[in-house]
């Protein structure tokens, strides 16, 4: 059984990181981007770079059903076409 450690630390910590652990790095009113202070852009580039650590959990899990599936897919006996 593979370990499933890389699966919470990109899940879980490096999300939280991002929006709670950075606070002091973000908690500012300039520079202004688009007109919006500084904490708004970075909360709106936390959705995009939380769901990419999701996936990318996602991804390195091993026991995920992606992974089942494709490991079933491999070991299903081939049909010969004589």
């Amino acid at each position: 059984m593979q370990s499933r450690i890389p699966t919470y630390i990109f899940s879980l910590f490096i999300p939280l990181a991002l929006v709670i652990g950075c606070f002091g790095f973000y908690n500012r009113v300039e520079p202004r981007i688009l007109g919006f202070p500084f904490i708004y852009a970075w909360i709106f580039a936390c959705f995009f770079l939380v769901s990419a650590s999701m996936c990318i959990g996602w991804l390195l899990d091993p026991q995920s059903d992606r992974n089942k599936k494709r490991a079933s897919s491999s070991r299903a006996p081939k049909e010969n076409a004589s």
